[in-house]
């Protein structure tokens, strides 16, 4: 793996971190209610499909909410909501903690296999490292040679194409 985290990953443990508030529910008509909850929740899970309705999605009334506050009441709707938050807060922190855990496993395998590597190599004789030593050397050496050719090539094509194409240009003007 190159190191970063997986987007699959990523996605699955914030799709849990979303909360969708339909506000203004009083004003929908009671034989209304099914098929617009039904329309909200097939848009949702088009858009957001890791989408859970029965918590991420409420449905409330701010209008009846606040009545009920100041009757001294929380209401139904109020309370959906702030256990709603609840869960999302807490679902951040479990999805943070995941990725968190995630990455710092990967970092101390990468760890581990420079550790063994690194022990491996120690007890190789002299002789067998300057070996190795030289044979990466004079493998650089060769590429370094073939970048300079391949480069050389490269300038070539591309003059012989720039001239293709004003050759074409100065045709259609």
């Amino acid at each position: 793996e190159d190191g970063n985290l997986s987007l699959d990953i990523q996605e699955r443990l914030l799709s849990k971190c979303a909360l969708f508030v339909c506000n203004k529910w009083d004003t929908v008509p009671e034989k209304d209610v099914r098929p617009v909850k039904n329309e909200v929740t097939e848009k949702l899970k088009r858009v957001w499909p890791g989408v859970d309705p029965d918590s991420q999605i409420i449905y409330m009334s701010t209008t009846r909410a606040s009545y009920a506050q100041s009757l001294g009441v929380i209401s139904e709707d109020f309370s959906s909501l702030m256990e709603g938050l609840r869960s999302l807060v807490l679902q951040s922190i479990e999805a943070k903690l995941e990725l968190h855990w995630e990455w710092l496993y990967k970092l101390l395998s990468r760890i581990f296999i420079q550790a063994k590597v690194f022990v491996k190599n120690a007890f190789k004789s002299p002789k067998k490292i300057e070996e190795r030593l030289a044979k990466t050397l004079n493998g650089l050496v060769a590429i370094e040679k073939d970048q300079s050719k391949v480069m050389k090539d490269l300038r070539k094509r591309f003059e012989e194409q720039v001239d293709i194409v004003v050759h074409q240009l100065s045709h259609h003007l």
